[in-house]
């Protein structure tokens, strides 16, 4: 449905003096591979104008989020428990990967982010990459090359190394886990999974999906999908909002030809 409704915005927008020549994902790509692969493969607009597909930084860093979940559920050993074997994670537990700990990491990685659109590729994967690195640090094996140096910076240690002072202990800091160096290499390899060139390219304007899906939300308080409507009230209804999304549109972009970047689900 979604992959369908898509090729008709892109294949009708030249009826308005438009081109959509950008498009944000959130993961499922089904629908931005139909758009590229209209008109037998030269997508909606020929081979000359090429989409670009951006990702939604909120659904990147879910995927984090959703990666460490799954490498604590995979990784486990098997333990005798009143006299039956059961599994047992070995990423779990204090001070290792909790949901807590997970969902800490998992804004850090959206934050990032946001501090690094509109740099570059490698910018964005050190500024996320630090965020890693700095809440694996320990008081006897600290990483804190990449975090932001100065007294204002976020990261506690390099802002007291700037002021002459002595760090306060790794173990005070909102997220802090320890394990074992062949543990913490399972952990950064979801990192390096979701910060490749290609990704962080992906990821550089910074966007989200928030404005379309607030959108939508606006749509379905007037039309829910769930209330049977009398055929001729929902024509009605449909105009309606045909108009508002009409007007919507006019308020928030300007009306110039061939608009160059409008984002869509």
């Amino acid at each position: 449905m979604e992959a369908a409704a898509a090729v008709t915005m892109w294949t009708r927008s030249l009826e308005h003096n438009m081109r959509y020549m950008n498009f944000v994902c959130d993961g499922d790509s089904s629908a931005f591979r139909a758009v590229k692969e209209c008109n037998n493969g030269d997508g909606p607009y020929g081979k000359d104008y090429v989409i670009e597909k951006w990702d939604c930084t909120n659904h990147v860093a879910k995927r984090l989020g959703t990666g460490l979940r799954n490498l604590r559920k995979d990784t486990y050993i098997e333990v005798n428990q009143s006299g039956s074997r059961k599994r047992r994670s070995v990423l779990g537990g204090k001070n290792k990967l909790t949901d807590k700990v997970i969902d800490r990491l998992q804004h850090y990685f959206k934050i990032s982010i946001k501090r690094k659109a509109n740099t570059t590729e490698g910018e964005m994967r050190d500024e996320i990459m630090s965020s890693f690195y700095h809440c694996t640090s320990t008081d006897d094996n600290h990483h804190h090359d990449l975090c932001p140096k100065g007294e204002d910076s976020w990261c506690f240690f390099q802002a007291a190394v700037a002021r002459g002072e002595t760090p306060k202990s790794h173990s005070e800091m909102k997220v802090f886990f320890s394990l074992p160096p062949e543990q913490l290499e399972l952990v950064k390899g979801v990192y390096t999974r979701l910060t490749t060139d290609e990704m962080m390219k992906r990821c550089l304007q910074g966007l989200t999906q928030n404005p379309n899906e607030s959108l939508h939300s606006r749509i379905w308080l007037h039309c829910p999908k769930h209330l049977k409507v009398p055929f001729h009230q929902s024509r009605v209804l449909h105009k309606l909002l045909r108009t508002f999304c009409a007007e919507l549109f006019l308020c928030t972009y300007k009306r110039t030809p061939l608009v160059d970047h409008v984002s869509t689900d």
